[in-house]
This record gives structure tokens, C-alpha cells and sequence, in this order.
């Protein structure tokens, strides 16, 4: 959190308390019978402590024995504070593991033992267990049905396979360099396993259509690369744009998970124009099924997809004759799903959101449950000065600000540094550190400090939880300004492809309907607690500050990729045929059955990760999986063919100055000769009138 207050305090403890400087940790201790306070086990705890403190970057331990408030009123618990001269990055999952097995002399005498807080939480990762392969399975054979092939539903999975290997590969370069959220792998994972899937889909499809129109295999791959292919492309910079709007959070963590979804839909969209097309080159006809053969020779037999596109045909003209009708009801729809997300509470996780039965979560649940949820994340004060005497002066105001909040349970006596210019106390809040009260607290104090008259002295609050604070904060004041960039710039993008400002304006409203719904489905479980124990959580808890900004520039940029396939699909007819009503019909019935069958894959992949361990996977699992659903149903084949419809022509204005202004790209290539309907389309026409 550069220049935080929290951040500002963390620097000046490196530089008056050089042992306090980097990263922290505790080790707890527990007996379900009986006391710690027994001599073997007393002797053990102080052998397991003192291998703690002769781990490398271990620069100091507390001994619980001389810290009243670290142990429980029946003696039964205790935990002593870890401190590192390094950050959480430099110490590593192994580090962690490290002082976990530095306390096998405690567990040898019986005793409980675990590690936790900041460095627990912080390596604790994103597990998800097998989520993912649960997910893959699921759109394994959902794809086998969709293509009657098993090798065409294989060629989605291996691009999205080689799209996320390629991608971890690239992770573990860079973070022998730079720090990489624990987050950022598995959320690369998930969304590169559902739109790897989703864009390979979408040309394999183009491609066995041109095979069924009678072209042969290069000129269909040639077609598929053509059509779908651009249409990948510029779904994916969509994606790109949407997801690079977190850069403008300013937050390092948000922007390295920015650039590692960048990255993943990058690599997605490379392998569906290179990889695919190659693999289908080779394998040529067997990508078809077996009926389809028969069906070719056949001349009498209906085209493969001919009946569903039929359906969706009529669906599209019975839509369009009755737009404003559809136009009510979808967004009724969506508003009444987007209710519950002006309820939702923002808060920064803690190690009570990490998976039961992990150290980290085994120490928090022990703190809180025998000594106080505040235990987890005491807020660290320091007063800063040149003064010596003013600090001690100072000092006793704070402590009586600390002491009167309602939210304070305890006050630790104060540590003056060696130089004598900075004096450190702790403040152990009544709830845990996820709990927005605390933010109120924070907030509260800074705001008493700040009326002191401190001279030329600080006083600036820090800790792990004083700076998950400052970042909720900072999240909150960085929604309206990513909201607004990835909004603008996609409507751009939209207005450069399709030449009409009623289409780039109606997804974007519509979108932002969708993503509503989709956060208020999160409130409702995981607030509410409706259907919390289907994911496998047993109590409520507020929404991770940084799962709404995450969502939102992905799955915005998601919608604006069906947005894309629909419509550029209908401006692919309307350029060949020149008549709204017929573009509709002929663009739904084309790619209504694709969208429809990559969001249902999309959505198996997604809610594979929200029964993951973390309880932050199925946050974004949950989120997207909802998002993607509604955006598929609701909006692509609801709202937006029957905004289409109410606007007719006016779907295709454009002022001539923004005309001008605006740069010429057709995604779509030149427009077709006109073909006359088939038999089926011709029944299709006269059932709807």
C-alpha cells in the first residue's frame, strides 16, 4: 500500500525498531486437559520457542510467560509473537513450513501446536484442492455432447491446457523477481481454463459449419480463422481492456493479478488462432461426427444444428416483434437480482478465511475461541519524534484514546526504540480483524491522534490489519475510477467494430445490470448465508474488498466477448442482407446455440473453483460463474436482441463527426453475396409470419 499511513508507519518501525521491520507470525499453544503451566510441558514450549527463535530472519520471539494477555484465563492456550527483518515474500511457503516444524518439541509433549497470522495467512495460498479438475471434467462432457466427437471436444481442453501451462510456466519466471499474489495462480487457472475453452470453441465450431456448407478442410479453416478467429481477437482485447482498467487502482497486488489475466486471455487467444487452426488442418474431417458423413451423402437429410437453429430463429423473430415487452421483463429481471448488492459489506480476509483445518486456520480459530478475536490482529501504534520527553507525553494520551474506545480490550505496555526517538504499544481490538468495525476503529482514533497537539512528533497506526484497512479504503475510492475507464474504453472498442453507438451504449448498461446480479448473489450466500453450506462454509462472512474490482473488470470484460460473437455475427448478416429483422434472426440462430454452450462451460469450470477450500476461491468462482450465467440467458438472449429490435435502424447511427474521428476496422471482413434461405429457414419465416 504505497503511501498509506500504514505504509508510512511499517518504514519508520524498519528504521527505529530494525527487529520489528519485516514480517510476523505467531505460534500458538493448546492442552485440552489440564494446563501449559505444568513443568514438561512448560519446558517443551520454551524448546520449541527457542528453536523458533534460532530460524534464519527470526530477529525475535515473545515469551508467553511474561505476557499476561497472550495467555488464556485457565492457562490452557498461549501464543507468543514471531518477528522477522524480512518480508513475507522473502521468508516463503518454506519459511513458513520451517517454523511449523519448529514446534515438534511442543507436539512431542502433547501440546498443540501451530503457526499462523501474518505469514500463515500469507502463505497459506489459494488451495483449491480439485476444483479445477472437477471443472474440466464437467466441460469434457458437456463438450462430447455439443459435438458428437470426442476429439473435437478434446481440442477446447488441450488449448486451454497449453493456454494456462504457458502461463504458469511464465508465473514462476517472474517470481524470482517479483512478489506474485498468492491469488494469481489460481485465478489465472480459472479464468484460462474457461475461456481457453470458450474462444478454441468457438472456431472449432466455425469451422465444422463451413465443413457442413460443403467447403473442403483449408478453406474452412480458412473461414473459421476469418470470422471467428477476428471475432476471438477482439473479444479477447476486450478482456484485456476490461481487466488492465485495475492498473488504475494504484495497489501492487491488484495490478500484478491485472497483468496475470492479461496475460492468460493473451495467451488464449494466440493459441485459438495458431494452435487450433493447425490441429484442425491435420486432423481434417475426423473432427466431424460419424452421423455427419451419412448426413453429407445424404442429400435429402437435414443440415447438422439445423433444427436448433431453426428454434432460435423463431425465438429471435418472436422476440423482435415484441422488444419493448422482453425489453421490461429482462430488466426487471436484472435490477431484482442487483437488490441485495447495495447491502454488501467490504472487509479484508484474515487467516479465518483461509481452509479449516490448515495451521493458519487451526492457530486463529484457537486465539479467537479461548483468548478474543482481536488476538489475531492487534493494531500497532507508534509515536515518532525527535523529542524523547514529548513522546513520553504524548504517550499517555494515546494510551487514554486507546483505552476509552469501545472497541478496545487491551493495551500492551509501550516499547521505546534504542535511539529513543519512537515509542511502540499495541492496541488488541474486541472483534477479529476482518470485521468492519475495525476499519471504524482505525478511523476513529487516527482522527483523535490527529487533534493532539504532537509538535513535530507522528502518530501513525499500523500493523497487518491497520493496512488491510487502508486498502479497503483505497479500493473503495478506486471502483469509480476503474468502473469508469473500463466502461469508456470498452464502449471504444465496441463503437471501433461495429460503427454504432446504440449497440456499444446498450451493452455497456446491460453489462453493468449483469454484474450486479452477480454481486448479489454474493451477498446473498455468503452474507445472507442462503445455500452457504452447499459450498461448504459453515457462518457467514463480509465480501473480500478486492473480489468486487477483481469481478468487475473481469466479467464486464466477459460480457463484452458475447457481446462481440452476438452481434458481430448479426452485423456479419446485416452487411450481407441489409435488413434488421432478418440479421437478428439469421445472427442468433448462427451463434445463439455456440454462446449458450460456452457459457454452460464456463459456468461448470467457474463453479468448480467455488467449492474450492478458499473461502476467497468461491467468492470469484461464485461471482463469475453467475455472472457469465446471467449474461448468457438473461442478457445476450433476452435484453440485447430485443434492445435490437426497438432501436431498428437507429442501431446502425453514428454522428458523422464521430464517424470521422473514430478509426476504420472492419473485424468482419467483406460482406457476402446474399444466399437464398434454406427449406428449413423458409418454414422457419412462415411459422413466424
Amino acid at each position: 500500500m504505497p503511501g498509506s499511513e500504514a505504509e508510512e508507519a511499517r518504514e519508520r518501525l524498519g528504521e527505529h525498531y530494525p527487529e520489528l521491520s519485516g514480517a510476523t507470525a505467531q505460534v500458538v499453544f493448546h492442552v485440552d486437559e489440564g494446563t501449559l503451566a505444568e513443568a514438561e510441558r512448560m519446558a517443551a514450549v520454551a524448546t520449541a520457542l527457542q528453536q523458533v527463535a534460532d530460524l534464519d530472519n527470526v530477529t525475535g520471539v515473545t515469551d508467553p510467560s511474561q505476557s499476561p494477555l497472550a495467555v488464556s484465563g485457565d492457562t490452557a492456550t498461549a501464543y507468543a509473537d514471531v518477528f522477522y527483518d524480512v518480508p513475507v515474500g522473502d521468508i516463503g511457503a518454506e519459511g513458513f513450513q520451517e517454523l511449523s516444524d519448529a514446534l515438534e518439541p511442543a507436539r512431542d509433549a502433547g501440546v498443540e501446536a501451530y503457526a499462523g497470522g501474518e505469514l500463515g495467512f500469507a502463505t497459506s495460498g489459494a488451495e483449491t484442492g480439485k476444483a479445477e479438475m472437477v471443472g474440466l471434467g464437467v466441460a469434457l462432457v458437456l463438450l462430447v455432447v455439443i459435438f458428437g466427437s470426442l476429439l473435437a471436444a478434446g481440442l477446447p481442453i488441450l488449448t486451454a491446457l497449453c493456454s494456462v501451462g504457458v502461463v504458469t510456466a511464465l508465473l514462476h519466471v517472474a517470481a524470482v523477481h517479483y512478489e506474485i499474489p498468492a491469488e494469481a495462480p489460481d485465478v489465472g487457472m480459472m479464468l484460462g481454463l474457461g475461456i481457453g475453452i470458450d474462444y478454441a470453441l468457438l472456431v472449432v465450431s466455425r469451422y465444422r459449419e463451413e465443413l457442413t456448407r460443403g467447403h473442403d478442410v483449408l478453406d474452412a479453416v480458412g473461414n473459421a480463422v476469418t470470422t471467428s478467429g477476428r471475432n476471438v481477437m477482439f473479444a479477447g482485447l476486450t478482456v484485456i481492456i476490461a481487466v488492465a482498467g485495475l492498473y488504475l487502482s494504484g495497489i501492487p497486488a491488484i495490478t500484478a493479478l491485472a497483468t496475470v489475466c492479461a496475460s492468460v486471455v493473451c495467451v488464449s487467444v494466440l493459441a485459438s488462432i495458431t494452435l487450433v487452426p493447425a490441429v484442425l488442418g491435420l486432423g481434417g474431417h475426423r473432427f466431424m461426427p460419424r452421423r455427419w458423413k451419412a448426413a453429407a451423402a445424404d442429400t435429402t437429410a437435414p443440415e447438422a444444428g439445423q433444427d436448433t437453429a431453426s428454434r432460435w430463429r423463431r425465438w429471435a423473430l418472436h422476440v423482435a416483434d415484441r422488444p419493448w415487452r422482453y425489453l421490461a421483463l429482462g430488466t426487471l429481471i436484472l435490477a431484482a437480482l442487483s437488490v441485495p448488492a447495495a447491502s454488501m459489506e467490504l472487509s479484508m480476509p484474515d487467516s479465518g478465511s483461509t481452509a479449516e483445518g490448515t495451521d493458519a486456520r487451526s492457530a486463529y480459530d484457537l486465539i479467537t475461541d479461548e483468548l478474543g478475536p482481536g488476538h489475531n490482529g492487534p493494531l500497532t501504534v507508534m509515536i515518532s519524534g525527535p523529542d524523547p520527553e514529548q513522546n513520553t507525553a504524548l504517550l499517555q494520551d494515546v494510551t487514554r484514546i486507546l483505552e476509552a474506545d469501545a472497541y478496545t480490550e487491551a493495551v500492551t505496555d509501550a516499547l521505546p526504540s534504542a535511539d529513543g526517538e519512537a515509542v511502540v504499544l499495541q492496541a488488541i481490538p474486541t472483534v477479529s480483524p476482518a470485521d468492519p468495525a475495525v476499519t471504524d476503529m482505525i478511523e476513529r482514533i487516527r482522527g483523535e491522534f490527529a487533534g493532539l497537539d504532537s509538535g513535530e512528533a507522528d502518530i501513525l497506526v499500523t500493523g497487518p490489519t491497520a493496512v488491510y484497512s487502508d486498502l479497503t479504503e483505497v479500493l473503495e475510492d478506486a471502483i469509480p475510477v476503474v468502473v469508469l475507464a473500463v466502461v469508456g474504453f470498452s464502449m471504444l472498442l465496441l463503437l471501433v467494430v461495429f460503427r454504432s453507438i446504440g449497440i456499444a451504449v446498450t451493452a455497456a448498461v446491460f453489462n453493468l445490470l449483469g454484474i450486479g446480479a452477480s454481486f448479489g448473489a454474493l451477498v446473498i450466500v455468503f452474507q445472507w448465508g442462503w445455500g452457504l453450506s452447499l459450498f461448504g462454509l459453515d457462518e457467514t462472512q463480509a465480501i473480500a474488498s478486492f473480489v468486487p474490482i477483481v469481478l468487475f473488470a473481469i466479467v464486464f470484460g466477459l460480457s463484452m466477448d458475447y457481446e462481440v460473437f452476438l452481434m458481430g455475427r448479426v452485423r456479419e448478416e446485416y452487411v450481407r442482407t441489409g435488413d434488421n429483422r432478418q440479421a437478428l434472426a439469421n445472427g442468433m440462430s448462427q451463434t445463439a446455440r455456440v454462446i449458450t454452450s460456452a457459457a454452460l462451460i464456463m459456468v461448470s469450470v467457474f463453479l468448480g473453483f467455488a467449492f474450492a477450500q478458499e473461502p476467497l476461491l468461491k467468492m470469484l468462482g461464485l461471482g463469475l460463474a453467475v455472472a457469465v450465467a446471467v449474461d448468457a440467458t438473461v442478457v445476450r438472449m433476452l435484453i440485447i436482441p430485443a434492445a435490437f429490435a426497438a432501436l431498428g435502424k437507429a442501431n446502425w447511427w453514428m454522428p458523422r463527426w464521430l464517424d470521422r474521428l473514430i478509426p476504420h476496422f472492419d473485424p468482419h471482413g467483406p460482406a457476402e453475396k446474399a444466399e437464398p434461405p434454406t427449406a428449413a429457414v423458409q418454414k422457419a419465416e412462415q411459422a413466424t409470419g
